[in-house]
């Protein structure tokens, strides 16, 4: 059925919506006439119709039958009468109602079908005009103290979020089965297929993330989240996958830094990231740091250490970065955020800070799943971790744990017991703290506190925060 273009008549000159009168109307009698077809369209709802009396009508049809009533236009005119919806038909609602049954000719169900295809449609254009005009005129007159970009990025996120009308496919387990015993008895040997950390130990209980999937690395200051996030990167780009970082707490030069200390690594140079920000990396590495920097600019790495940043500004960017990786036959694999802590709220929940917590980790979610990538969220602890004599973290130390914990596909605490020790080495006799500090210098405990599809538990890993490498216990 063809839409037509109506003009509200409260619109300006050449201002037209998108919708289809005979659809509405037809669709309407036929459910009257034959209820059980609202099977067949059950993500049709009262706020697709564009018309009011035919809103309240198809609500009222929907809420009549959830009861068991049966559905007559008396009786649903009657239930109308007076609420409004008709006041600009001369007629009432029943007799509204009962002129329709009269005029309309019953059709197959599958042109039903094919009206409620056309009235979503409709729904789905009006919705992208007005998201537009709304863009347009925030364009022109921004809001007082919000910057451009942030205006564009919040009118883009909301007309991406319009679903658009597409052919119904099969829901049902059967269509999934097949493709999820194959996937089960087919081993996955392309790197591309799940991004590893490159620790073995880890990666056995991952088993790697996955697109539409949120890691988040959580710990208190000091226990390596961002070389860690770091480590996972590297090994996504590595493998070839495009990744995206969001770094709110250093520029991009310095996380370059960090990575040629990584790398250098491999080559057997212990280059200290400290002696990048003085120029005092020894002449002896100067090879090894030129090797490394020329490896980094192979790999499909892309650093915004832009502040600010809201989740519908980050979704604005993954979205330009995906485009590009599609336009070089690559796909975007990895977002890392670090951390979500300096994510800006929106206005709506600035001030609660679980409102703005799960705003943020739902829009990562959101964006994981729309995009087919993992996302590495790094997320502080609380303070609390401070008052324990153990300070191991727990997932109730989250900070805003509740939608953090939900969102998440993994959760991951680190913790180093090297930086604790190295707080109370002036109370300890030296010989005692290089003992103790000889046992734990490089190690890393990753507790997997929550994992979906593989297995939770400890791990322990090699670090050097000296030189940001993560690497398999023993390595160092």
């Amino acid at each position: 059925m063809t839409a037509r273009f109506h003009r509200p008549a409260e619109a300006t000159p050449g201002e037209y919506w998108p919708c289809s009168a005979d659809a509405e109307q037809s669709l309407i009698v036929e459910v009257m006439v034959r209820p059980a077809l609202i099977d067949d369209f059950p993500d049709l709802k009262p706020a697709h119709f564009h018309w009011s009396a035919h809103i309240a009508t198809y609500a009222h049809i929907l809420d009549m039958r959830a009861r068991g009533e049966v559905v007559h236009p008396i009786a649903l005119g009657a239930a109308m009468e007076g609420s409004g919806a008709f006041d600009g038909i001369e007629e009432g609602a029943t007799a509204y109602l009962q002129k329709l049954v009269a005029a309309v000719t019953p059709v197959p169900s599958s042109w039903v079908k094919g009206y409620a295809r056309t009235i979503r449609t409709t729904a789905m254009q009006r919705a992208c005009i007005q998201g537009a005009d709304r863009l347009i005129g925030d364009m022109m007159n921004p809001p007082p103290g919000e910057a451009l970009e942030s205006v564009q990025a919040r009118g883009v996120a909301a007309l991406g979020a319009i679903e658009i009308e597409t052919v119904v496919q099969d829901r049902s387990i059967g269509a999934f089965a097949g493709a999820a015993a194959e996937r089960g008895l087919t081993p996955r040997t392309d790197p591309r297929d799940a991004i590893h950390i490159g620790v073995d130990a880890l990666d056995d209980k991952l088993k790697g993330l996955r697109g539409g999937e949120v890691c988040v690395v959580a710990g208190r200051p000091g226990m390596g989240k961002s070389i860690f996030a770091n480590r996972v990167s590297r090994s996504a780009a590595e493998s070839g996958l495009w990744v995206l970082s969001f770094q709110f707490e250093m520029t991009s030069q310095a996380v370059a830094a960090r990575m040629i200390c990584d790398v250098a690594r491999d080559a057997g140079h212990r280059v200290f990231y400290s002696h990048f920000r003085d120029g005092s990396v020894s002449p002896r590495h100067r090879q090894a740091v030129l090797d490394a920097a020329d490896a980094l600019t192979q790999w499909p790495l892309e650093i915004d250490d832009k502040p600010n940043l809201t989740v519908d500004d980050i979704a604005a960017a993954a979205r330009s970065t995906a485009k590009r990786a599609a336009k070089a036959s690559n796909r975007l694999g990895l977002i890392v955020v670090d951390h979500i802590g300096l994510v800006r709220p929106a206005p709506t929940y600035r001030g609660n800070k679980v409102a703005e917590t799960t705003e943020i980790t739902n829009g990562l979610k959101r964006l994981a799943k729309e995009l087919g990538c993992a996302v590495l969220a790094v997320c502080q602890l609380n303070r609390s971790v401070e008052n324990r004599d153990d300070k191991r973290p727990i997932l109730s130390d989250l900070r805003e744990s509740g939608s953090i914990e939900q969102d998440a596909d993994c959760v991951l605490l680190l913790y180093r017991e090297a930086y604790y020790l190295k707080q109370k080495e002036a109370v300890m006799t030296t010989v005692d703290y290089q003992i103790e500090m000889r046992s734990c210098e490089y190690k890393l405990e990753v507790n997997v506190a929550k994992c979906r599809d593989g297995e939770p538990g400890l791990v322990i890993a090699d670090i050097d925060a000296a030189t940001a490498s993560v690497r398999d216990m023993g390595a160092f």
